[in-house]
Parts: C-alpha cells; structure tokens; sequence
C-alpha cells in the first residue's frame, strides 16, 4: 500500500504558518493536512500565537481573505477547532522529540488526526 507523507521538513510547516497569517496560502493549500501543520506549530515553536486565543480568528480572517464566508454551516467551525487543537496538543504532548513535520504526519496518520 502507497501511503501519502503530507510533509518532508519542517519548512512546509512554517511556510503554512506564514501564508495563512499573511493570507497568502493558496487556497487548495488549506487542506486538512495544513490545518493541523498550522495548529502545531505554534503549539510546538512558542511562537507568538496563542493557538486558544487567536487560532480561530486566523482561520477566519483567512477564509475571508480567500472569498470563503464563515456561515453557522460553512468555513470556520468552533467545535471542531477546539477539539482539533485539544487533540494536537494533547499528541505533541505525548510524543517523543523529533522534527516537526514528522510530529504533524504521525499526528494525521493517528485516529485523531483523521478528517472523519
């Protein structure tokens, strides 16, 4: 069986970071896979984002940006952004020091990380 490796280094990760802060990720590029690249690395980097606090602004901003609308039945869902960054967190948490892009693709391969 052909398994897919979302990522190959951890610059793919940072270069998700940037676009989608920067609302220059193209949008076939926000893809589950980016999702949780975006929601573990600042969880991973202790970067200036505070993924509780402004992750879910960053996502709406971003759809925006993309000609995405945020409706009760479309684009950005709370529900399933704070049970996406509980589960990231609580996987890197339990995971052992290794290379980010690594961390994220166990994280996708995981029962958690599936998009059902």
């Amino acid at each position: 069986m052909n398994i897919l490796i979302p990522f190959a280094s951890d610059e793919e990760i940072a270069a998700i970071g940037r676009g989608l802060l920067d609302r220059t990720l193209p949008k076939p590029a926000w893809t589950h896979a980016a999702h949780f690249a975006a929601t573990l690395l600042p969880l991973a980097k202790c970067t200036e984002v505070d993924v509780y606090r402004d992750l879910p602004d960053i996502i709406r901003t971003y759809n925006q940006a993309t000609g995405v609308a945020n409706t009760d039945s479309s684009a950005y869902h709370e529900t399933i952004t704070r049970a996406s960054i509980r589960a990231a967190r609580d996987f890197l948490e339990n995971s052992p020091p290794r290379p980010l892009f690594l961390t994220v693709n166990a994280l996708l391969a995981s029962p958690l990380g599936k998009s059902d």
